[in-house]
């Protein structure tokens, strides 16, 4: 699944750093005179760039030519810095970056916060004015309506809050005249769009993310110079209609995605518009495919996807398809066959994308421009072989899934012509063959998906290029072969790796324990043999809780205008977890798991104690191996621990005390072992079945049936050894103490108590040896009140 990011072209200016703090046009000042004979900054102006500076963490230096140095002296010079060539005045701050991939910028940090700052009451004159990005709160003031001149405010990406129309009512005054470009993106603001027709002159209107009600007014179409329309991300409702958009002739880029929008539009309605970016994500369009789609011959970027069309894609949209730089059509239910769309022009330097998932397609893959940047077909009923792909030869090839198709044939040997592939996804096809070796031609390769195919072999050695790797799922195959240890050695970057469901023989290669960002790491359904590793404990990302990323997701591009990137996009990798006794397909929490999973193996010996050093560990499956030994009495430091599976093995003894404190724990199996004892009196242990701990049948006490005798108390080792090692001590400290205390009574008063007066380092040891004493003790007690209540329990 790819996550999809709205495309924008930012060309006015001041976006970066200190524009997301303050960005200020100021028209030309009164003259003033300027020393020397030359034009230079004035110093007061020139004084509060400087203070302003000191308000920045400038990391990455955007603003290293701005300082107090000599050479530095006038302002006007500084980077992004615009000055009246007359007066010397500054007039403009300009800072912008070009974006190397869409929303990055390099940045200039420090958050202006709370209420929008009063300060700007006295700047009547401002043009334009950008606090975007930052952490005000409330609402728009009134002294923004009072600023005649003022073009274009940006609040986007804020936390502020109140009625959309109380917030319009406050720019009302001498600013409906003159707003241009208004920005309220991101935000916590509600209400409805009744009162945004007053501002006549608005050519960009940004309300996206919002939680904004309510319909769209027709009262829209009276903004007849708007060519920027953004609403998306809210809980509009209700139906639009041609009328909404009866005067809107200039406008270029709409965006109603992820609302409740019904659009209904007459069959033969011809709109008055040229549309570049049409946006139109979860807008009930459907069923018929949108006829008046035929009549946008400028359209470069087109998202229909969710749209509820269930039917065929028209011959005519193959004249849309020159200029397209992305298509998305995906989530509908369309079927047929798809057109060539190899007639997708290069137009300024384009490589098109395409995602046409989920979906009813059919037949053979078809033709896509030779530049295409990303192909997203999953989902579909795609078959024939899948050597097509060989006939995609570009260069700038970073995205290709093609999962969960009916493809069949063995994968081609032409992965050497894809040198900029991020992602490869294959999987829930009918491949088969080996893995061919240019597979490790694949340098910038960070997903590598071929899970449920048929494909065999030994995994070839060149995949140890694929250094970038994050993301490898390989599982349901017939691979065969020892997993190789330069997995451990090469592929550094894995998160997650699966090698579950084929018929890999020998024992886990110790070099896994490398894999020091690994989250997920699955070799169940193998033929794997031999000891658990104890250098487990060395796979780091398990140690820490998933707290921080949710997903492991990848950048991929989409397309480029000349030569720098235009637009990015996310790639969400997916797969099958094993949690809680079944298999369940994770995305969006993907990045949460902490999992180890070695089921149904041949692995032998005990449980290393170094694996509970994992302490963010939620599941470890070790069930259908011949492990033996005791279940670690450490097993208790696995605090977020949730799912625990050991069922099937050889393990003896008691069920350690410390596996009741394991709070999170919801999923427990032990059954089919060689358990013995009481089961543990816990609460969280009593909440389980019987089921989980059948096949045991020294096990005694709550929830199974049988009845636990004098002696079957279950005592952890740990605290058996305690008292094992402890008991002649604390009997001979107890008979020593009470005689001690009863025959040098009088001599501790009679003697000691003056020196203990008069020599303070003897009265420190004295009270240090009590300390202690006293500490052996109430060692004693708790150790016989422990031992009388384990007795009772059993009794």
């Amino acid at each position: 699944m790819s996550r999809a990011y709205h495309t924008r072209n930012y060309d006015d200016g001041l976006f970066l750093a200190i524009a997301r703090k303050l960005f200020v046009v100021l028209p030309h000042p009164p003259f003033l005179w300027a020393t020397g004979g030359e034009i230079g900054c004035i110093e007061r102006e020139r004084q509060a760039l400087l203070k302003f500076k000191e308000d920045i963490s400038d990391e990455y230096g955007v603003l290293s030519s701005w300082g107090v140095e000599e050479e530095k002296r006038d302002c006007c010079k500084w980077r992004g810095v615009g000055c009246d060539n007359i007066t010397g005045h500054v007039t403009s701050l300009n800072l912008h970056s070009s974006p190397l991939y869409e929303h990055h910028f390099t940045p200039l940090t420090g958050k202006l916060q709370g209420l929008v700052p009063d300060g700007f009451r006295k700047m009547s004159a401002l043009t334009k004015l950008v606090l975007s990005r930052n952490q005000l709160e409330g609402g728009i003031p009134r002294f923004l309506g009072e600023m005649c001149s003022l073009h274009t405010l940006d609040l986007c990406h804020n936390n502020l809050t109140g009625e959309l129309s109380d917030l319009t009512r406050n720019l009302s005054g001498r600013t409906e005249s003159s707003l241009e470009i208004l920005r309220l993106c991101q935000n916590q603001l509600h209400g409805s769009l009744t009162d945004i027709a007053r501002f006549s002159s608005l050519r960009e209107l940004d309300i996206s993310n919002n939680q904004l009600n309510g319909s769209i007014p027709e009262s829209i179409g009276f903004l007849s110079k708007l060519d920027y329309f953004d609403v998306s991300f809210n809980s509009l409702q209700g139906l639009v209609s041609g009328g909404h958009f009866s005067n809107l002739s200039n406008l270029k880029h709409l965006d109603l995605s992820y609302n409740s929008l019904v659009l209904r539009f007459k069959s033969d309605w011809d709109p008055a518009f040229q549309l570049n970016n049409i946006h139109l994500s979860s807008c009930h369009l459907g069923p018929c495919f949108p006829k008046w789609l035929r009549t946008q011959i400028k359209v470069r970027l087109l998202d229909i996807s969710s749209a509820s069309i269930s039917d065929i894609v028209p011959n005519w949209f193959r004249n849309l398809l020159p200029k397209l730089a992305f298509l998305n059509i995906s989530h509908n239910l369309m079927r047929g066959t798809l057109p060539d769309f190899s007639s997708v022009d290069a137009v300024d330097d384009t490589f098109p994308g395409f995602d046409l998932s989920f979906n009813r397609f059919e037949g053979l893959l078809p033709a896509f421009p030779f530049n295409t940047a990303s192909l997203i077909l999953s989902n579909n009923l795609f078959s024939g072989p899948i050597s097509l792909i060989c006939n995609i030869v570009g260069k700038a090839l970073s995205f290709l899934d093609l999962s969960n198709n009916q493809f069949t044939g063995q994968l081609p040997d032409c992965f050497m012509n894809w040198s900029t592939l991020v992602v490869l996804n294959l999987a829930n096809n009918n491949l088969v063959g080996e893995i061919p070796s240019s597979v490790g031609s694949l340098f910038s390769l960070q997903t590598l998906s071929l899970n449920n195919n048929s494909l065999y072999g030994e995994l070839p050695m060149s995949l140890k290029n694929c250094s970038m790797l994050k993301f490898l799922d390989l599982s349901r195959n017939q691979l065969s072969g020892e997993i190789p240890a330069w997995i451990g050695e090469s592929l550094s970057s894995l998160i997650f790796l699966s090698l579950q469901s084929n018929e890999f023989i020998g024992s886990i290669p110790l070099h896994l324990c490398q894999l020091t960002n690994l989250r997920i790491l699955d070799l169940s359904q193998n033929t794997i043999s031999g000891a658990i590793p104890k250098c487990l404990n060395n796979l780091t990302a398990m140690v820490l809780k998933g707290e921080a990323e949710t997903i492991i997701d990848n950048l991929y591009l989409t397309s480029m205008r000349c030569g720098a990137i235009f637009s990015g996009r996310y790639y969400i990798n997916k797969a099958w977890v094993g949690w809680k006794g079944r298999d369940y397909e994770y995305e969006r929490y993907l990045g949460l798991l902490r999992v180890i999973d070695f089921a149904g193996n041949n692995l032998s010996g005990e449980i290393p104690e170094e694996i509970t050093g994992l302490l963010g560990l939620v599941a470890l499956n070790l069930s259908r191996n011949n492990l033996t030994g005791v279940i670690p009495q450490t097993i208790g430091l696995l605090t977020s621990l949730e799912s625990l599976d050991l069922s099937g093995n050889q393990f003896s003894g008691a069920i350690p005390v410390a596996m009741g404190d394991l709070n999170f724990l919801s999923y427990l199996n032990v059954s089919y072992n060689n358990l013995s004892g009481q089961i543990p009196s816990s609460t969280q242990l009593l909440s389980f079945d019987a089921s989980a701990f059948i096949g045991n049948p020294a096990l005694c006490g709550p929830p199974v049936t049988h009845k636990c005798l004098e002696g079957d108390s279950p005592r952890s080792p740990v605290m058996n050894g305690v008292i094992q090692d402890n008991k002649e001590t604390v009997h001979e400290f107890s008979a020593w103490f009470y005689t001690g205390m009863e025959n040098g009574f009088c001599v501790f008063f009679c003697g000691l108590s003056g020196a203990l007066l008069l020599i303070r380092s003897w009265r420190h040891a004295y009270f240090q040896f009590l300390d202690g004493s006293w500490g052996l003790l109430s060692l004693y007690w708790q150790l016989t009140r422990l031992d009388k209540k384990h007795r009772q329990t059993c009794s």
